[in-house]
């Protein structure tokens, strides 16, 4: 098994306890309406959606795979650090075993915040997964940044 590291910082112009609010607590609720074209529904197979549950966040049609489920490890709402564990998707192929992620989010003093996302791609036996495969995840993840930050942006009372 190899290991794929990578560290990325985003700015946004929303605080951070309004970010983490749309991004992790309320991202079932969030995510579908205001980013249809990436995520269909999140939802909750296991637990209360809190550390230890399981949820499944389903893309639309036409994306290259249906779905990925993750076991969500930590949710901490005083600290505003989420991470989980993707382990099963499509997507996975031959290659992944698991997506270990963690997400944390820091005012950053202007009235924005800084999120310090940290992805690390595990593979299966000797399979090889490529810079390029990890910028497509992690670039991912930053679209999905952008589209909160616009939403909460324009929407002042949503996660106030």
């Amino acid at each position: 098994m190899a290991v794929l590291s990578a560290n990325h910082e985003v700015k946004v112009r929303v605080p951070a306890k309004r970010m983490f609010k749309a991004v992790v607590v309320d991202s079932n609720k969030i995510l579908p309406k205001i980013a249809p074209r990436a995520i269909k529904s999140i939802d909750i197979l296991q637990g209360d959606g809190g550390a230890g549950s399981i949820r499944q966040i389903n893309f639309p049609n036409g994306a290259p795979f249906p779905y990925v489920r993750e076991k969500i490890d930590i949710l901490d709402m005083d600290n505003l650090v989420f991470k989980a564990r993707a382990f099963e998707s499509r997507m996975f192929g031959d290659k992944i075993e698991a997506i270990h992620s963690v997400q944390k989010f820091e005012d950053s003093g202007d009235g924005g915040c800084i999120i310090k996302l940290t992805v690390e791609t595990r593979t299966k036996d000797d399979a090889e997964f490529t810079d390029e495969e990890s910028k497509v995840v992690s670039a991912f993840g930053r679209e999905i940044f952008s589209i909160v930050e616009e939403y909460l942006i324009a929407h002042p009372d949503v996660c106030a």
